[in-house]
Order: structure tokens, then sequence, then C-alpha cells
């Protein structure tokens, strides 16, 4: 792996340094296994606990059990790739929180999807 190339921002970088803990749910998708592969090696490097899954219902983004942000393909404009939704609603998103451990705990640890997919990298 390229340990020059950092797929964090610098946000995300500032906030895991002040103890900010990030758990993500990634789909592989059709991107370029190798490439895939450095992002969440990238990822896990920084601090990011992930797990990977073939497919999610939904992209959700939950914040301080606050507040939620719902990244959907747009099917009415495909030149603007995803719309966002951001819904700030406390009983909401510790609702979508059960539903986030739901699928975190279906979703494969990231070793064993580099075992599945034959890559040791």
């Amino acid at each position: 792996m390229d340990t020059s190339r950092v797929y964090i921002d610098d946000a995300q970088l500032e906030s895991m340094e002040r103890g900010v803990k990030y758990k993500s749910i990634y789909e592989p998708g059709f991107r370029d296994l190798d490439v895939f592969v450095e992002q969440m090696k990238s990822y896990i490097e920084h601090g990011e606990e992930i797990r990977i899954m073939e497919n999610l219902p939904i992209k959700m983004h939950i914040y301080d059990e606050q507040a939620v942000m719902f990244s959907m393909i747009n099917k009415i404009n495909p030149e603007m790739n995803l719309t966002y939704m951001v819904v700030q609603h406390s009983d909401l998103a510790r609702t979508l929180l059960g539903t986030f451990q739901y699928y975190w705990e279906k979703a494969i640890k990231f070793e064993d999807y580099l075992e599945k997919t034959n890559n040791k990298k």
C-alpha cells in the first residue's frame, strides 16, 4: 500500500485526534478492488473501525445520536451523483443507531473480507 495516500479528510483526522470514534460499513461496489483495499487500510491505520457488506439498503451518517444524514443515489438528475438529506432529531438518530448496529453485526470484518477475496496485500 502507498502510505503517502491518505483517504480521510482533514476534519475527520482532527476529530479522531480529539477522541471521536468512527465506525463505518463500506460496500466494495464496482470500485477497483486494489484501490478499495488501499482505502480501507488507510482508514484502519488512522483509527476508523470498519466492516464490509456487499449491499446496504441506504447510506447514512449518524452524528452524536442527534442528527442523521442520508446519502441517496440521485435518480432524478444523474449529473448529480448523490442527494443528501439531513434530519436533526435525537429519537430518529437513536432508532437508526440500532439499525446500524444490526447491519454492523451482519457485516464482515476487513480481515475476513481480504481472505474471502484472496487479497493478502
